[in-house]
């Protein structure tokens, strides 16, 4: 059971620094099209 856990723990932990990690070509929507929002210049008063 402990070994199941540890198992679960690793796969759970990979999804999460997956879902973290950016992608270079920012976010993209399932058919190619980039996510609204997604570009930086867009926001220059957030960004400092």
């Amino acid at each position: 059971m402990k070994r199941e856990y540890e198992e679960f723990k690793v796969r759970i932990n990979s999804y999460v620094a997956k879902a973290q990690k950016t992608p270079q070509e920012g976010w993209t929507m399932q058919d190619g099209t980039p996510w609204p929002g997604n570009n930086s210049r867009d926001h220059r008063g957030m960004i400092q």
